[in-house]
């Protein structure tokens, strides 16, 4: 009997917050407390998504190169560097005429 396994039930409030003001739903906003200004959050540009783009893009291409070169080096494998295989896929993406 100890063996058996309980589900555990958490209950969630999902009906969204009410003003205790007002009684409307909460619209939060930060503001100064000494000068009530109040802070815009900025939407995120086009410039920063593409850098976020790039940058992720490189990740995975590191990611996949250096699994590729883990197993490439394994028994049967070239033995080759990872600089090597860098400089191959360079010139691979050289004739592809893409500029």
């Amino acid at each position: 009997m100890s063996d058996m396994i309980l589900p555990v039930i958490v209950p969630v409030n999902t009906s969204p917050t009410l003003c205790p003001e007002c009684g409307r739903p909460e619209n939060k906003k930060i503001v100064c407390r000494h000068c009530d200004y109040e802070y815009v959050e900025e939407p995120t540009t086009r410039l920063e998504i593409s850098i976020g783009v790039i940058f992720l893009c490189i990740i995975i291409w590191l990611l996949v190169t250096g699994i590729y070169w883990f197993v490439d080096n394994g028994e049967f494998g070239d033995h080759q560097t990872l600089f090597q295989i860098i400089a191959g896929q360079w010139e691979w993406l050289k004739t592809l005429r893409i500029w």
